[in-house]
């Protein structure tokens, strides 16, 4: 029984009273209801239907009338309408919520952080990219990325948050990442929000154009010089040619002679190599691989007799396959050489050519292997191995050698696969590269990627 109410309860008296889950409320589970039965002060956000079928959201508190002796004989209840504010609130919920679903659609990892650096948010790109299975929610990042403390990260973040600007820039994030990244930086209410994408492919596609330009560059350079000098090696020829037939000259004379000839014979074929570095043969022959590797040992014969170090060729096939010949012996010209600079004297290069098959395709060939008791390369020296330029010779190395056998290898729609050992008893390196049998020149020219085991 009503003892004493407000003018304003009357607003409420007819309506009907629901949870704050919009279900309908039992008399018995009012908030006034409970504290009468409990004793004790109940507060509750619930709805009520207006006469005109509206809800709206209220805040009703309700506490016990206690007597002197402490028995309940009623109760105090007390309404105030939230309605305007709840909305709000769900209004705000709900832009919130349409935020974050446009920050998880997106293709860009975005994480926000508080004034603090602490992590507030990361949509699912950015977890996938840099969380390594990390809760980072609550982290302060420079804790948990330090090394982005010594990049661009660092001053960039902190324009943002200190200058309340926008950012924009590339940096690389050093491994277990090992990525890179374009960044894009805005300063928020709590602090900042960071937009990135992992841009590394970008990057190594840009570096491969600057090495093309490199490579065609100083091919153009090596055509011309070896134009250049293919004149005076032809003068000299001739003047060798004419000095031979002179009935002067003793044998000692002649056998000089002879051995010029033979040396300026090498130097009028490198020339006449270089000028065909980039040139593509119309045609493709049949190949014996063991002519290749012996005209290949034939080159490197004086080096090889004032090295100390032995050659052992392992035959165990006379088959052959279609390729370029003087394409395959630049490889093998190339891996030899190699194998005869990594090996000290009293070493060993052992060659084998045999039938085998590529474990990825199932295709039939010739795999020919260089291994070598030189001293090894490393994991970092492996990785680079193919790239342009990259060499480990100093100023005596151009670094293009196994780029150019690379290519050649995969235009004959081969593989190479490397090998190598830095322990102090077994050391040395093994090239392995197959070569298939059916692989039509040129019109088809399949590659395959080139494997490197660890």
């Amino acid at each position: 029984h009503q003892v004493h109410y407000s003018s304003g309860v009357d607003e409420y008296s007819e309506w009907s009273a629901y949870t704050a889950e919009g279900v309908p409320m039992k008399p018995e589970d009012f908030p006034l209801a409970r504290a009468i039965k409990t004793g004790e002060r109940v507060r509750e956000e619930m709805q009520y239907r207006r006469d005109n079928g509206n809800l709206i959201w209220i805040n009703v508190v309700a506490g016990p009338v206690l007597d002197k002796l402490g028995n309940i004989v009623g109760a105090v209840v007390a309404i105030a309408d939230i309605d305007g504010e709840k909305r709000a609130q769900q209004e705000a919920s709900r832009q919130t919520k349409r935020v974050q679903e446009v920050l998880e659609s997106t293709t860009d990892a975005v994480f926000q952080l508080s004034r603090d650096w602490r992590f507030t948010y990361l949509n699912r790109h950015a977890v996938a990219l840099v969380a390594g299975g990390r809760d980072l929610l609550g982290k302060n990042i420079w804790q948990e990325f330090p090394d982005a403390m010594n990049r661009e990260f660092w001053a960039q973040y902190h324009r943002v948050m200190v200058q309340r600007v926008p950012v924009d820039f590339e940096e690389h994030y050093p491994a277990p990442i090992d990525k890179w990244f374009a960044v894009h930086g805005y300063p928020t209410e709590e602090g900042i929000a960071i937009f990135f994408h992992d841009i590394t492919e970008k990057r190594k596609a840009e570096q491969a154009l600057r090495q093309s330009e490199k490579l065609a560059a100083a091919g153009r350079l090596a055509a011309s010089i070896s134009h250049e000098i293919n004149n005076p090696l032809e003068a000299v020829t001739n003047l060798l040619y004419l000095m031979e037939q002179s009935p002067s000259l003793d044998a000692d004379a002649k056998k000089y002679l002879y051995t010029a000839q033979q040396e300026l014979a090498r130097v009028s074929h490198i020339a006449t190599q270089t000028l065909r570095f980039y040139r593509q043969s119309s045609r493709a022959a049949e190949v014996s691989l063991r002519d290749v590797i012996d005209s290949v040992l034939n080159l490197y014969e004086g080096r090889l007799r004032h090295s100390g170090v032995v050659v052992e060729t392992r035959f165990e096939t006379e088959k052959q396959l279609v390729g370029f010949l003087g394409e395959l012996r630049q490889v093998f010209a190339n891996l030899v050489g190699n194998a005869l600079d990594a090996t000290k004297a009293g070493g060993k290069i052992i060659v084998r050519v045999r039938e085998a098959s590529d474990w990825s395709s199932g295709r039939c060939g010739l795999r020919v292997v260089v291994a070598d008791t030189g001293s090894g390369m490393s994991k970092e020296t492996r990785k680079h191995l193919f790239e342009p330029f990259y060499t480990t010779k100093g100023i005596t190395g151009t670094g293009l050698g196994l780029w150019v056998s690379q290519e050649i290898v995969q235009k004959h729609g081969g593989s190479v696969r490397v090998r190598s050992s830095l322990r102090s008893v077994e050391h040395g390196s093994v090239f392995s590269v197959f070569l298939p049998f059916e692989n039509p020149l040129p019109e088809s020219v399949s590659a395959q990627r080139v494997v490197q085991d660890a």
